[in-house]
């Protein structure tokens, strides 16, 4: 599907990594990572969900800036009472460095990010926990 390459999964925390496990992962395209994040945090805010967690590949390779799109959202957010914990887990993710090191320096009002990477096996299942 290119850039609208997405699986949003809504899911309690029991039920997550059974469900993270059900998906057919492999390299298909492309990283709409921005994309994702702003849908996200939209629907997050619309909801009331106060934790998020973003699997991702890579950095965006769809020309988006996630960072600018991480800004936006945070200035869009209507529920402002408790901020969203965002956890962005990526996978290998070294040659992607240069182009993620904004989300470690990202000073938001609404959003904590916490940005993790799981290079190994096990990993994303201690990270999840």
């Amino acid at each position: 599907m290119g850039c609208k390459d997405l699986y949003p999964i809504t899911s309690s925390t029991k039920d997550l990594s059974q469900k993270i496990n059900q998906l057919k992962v492999g390299p298909f395209g492309k990283t709409p990572l921005a994309l994702g994040l702003k849908k996200i945090i939209e629907e997050a805010d619309k909801t009331n969900t106060k934790t998020l967690i973003a699997l991702t590949d890579g950095a965006d390779s769809c020309n988006q800036d996630p960072c600018k799109t991480l800004k936006e959202a945070d200035g869009k957010i209507k529920n402002t009472k408790a901020k969203i914990k965002l956890h962005i887990i990526g996978f290998d993710l070294k040659q992607d460095a240069e182009k993620i090191a904004c989300f470690k320096t990202l000073k938001l009002k609404n959003i904590d990010i916490n940005i993790s990477e799981a290079t190994k096996g096990g990993d994303l299942h201690a990270l999840l926990k």
